[in-house]
C-alpha cells in the first residue's frame, strides 16, 4: 500500500470537504463562516476554525435534524485530520499502521455524504418535519 498516495489522496478529500463544508453554514439563518483556505496552506487554523464551527453550529437556531448533521460532519472531519495527523508522526509514513489511513479515508467519506444530507435538508429535497422531532 501506497501511504503517499494516500494521504495525497486523503489531503485533496480533506480540503474539498472543508469547502464544502465552509459553504452549508454559511447558508443558515445566522450564518456561520470558516476561515478562508489556502490550498498551499492547510493547517492548525482550519483544524481550529471547524472546531469553533461545531460549537457554534450546538446552539444556532436550526431543525435537529440539520443540527446533528452538521456537527457530525464537523466531527467526523475533526477525526480524519486527527487521523492523518497521527499518521505522519511516525518517522518513515511507511510505518504507520494502515488502519489509521483506512479510518482517516472513512471519515472523510462520511464528510462528504453528511455534506450531501445537509444539503438536501436546507434545499428541501430532504423532509424531516415530523421525523424524530
Amino acid at each position: 500500500m501506497d501511504r503517499e498516495a494516500i494521504l495525497s489522496t486523503l489531503s485533496v478529500r480533506l480540503l474539498i470537504a472543508y469547502i464544502r463544508l465552509g459553504k452549508v453554514p454559511a447558508r443558515l439563518d445566522v450564518p456561520i463562516g470558516l476561515a478562508l483556505v489556502d490550498p498551499d496552506h492547510f493547517g492548525i487554523e482550519h483544524h481550529n476554525s471547524i472546531e469553533a464551527t461545531r460549537k457554534l453550529l450546538e446552539q444556532a437556531p436550526m431543525s435537529t435534524h440539520l443540527r446533528v448533521t452538521l456537527v457530525t460532519a464537523c466531527t467526523d472531519w475533526l477525526t480524519a485530520i486527527t487521523l492523518a495527523a497521527l499518521a505522519c508522526e511516525e518517522d518513515d509514513i511507511e510505518d504507520s499502521p494502515e488502519w489509521i489511513f483506512a479510518s482517516a479515508l472513512i471519515q472523510a467519506g462520511r464528510v462528504s455524504n453528511e455534506i450531501d444530507l445537509a444539503e438536501g435538508i436546507l434545499d428541501g429535497k430532504i423532509p424531516t418535519e415530523g421525523i424524530g422531532e
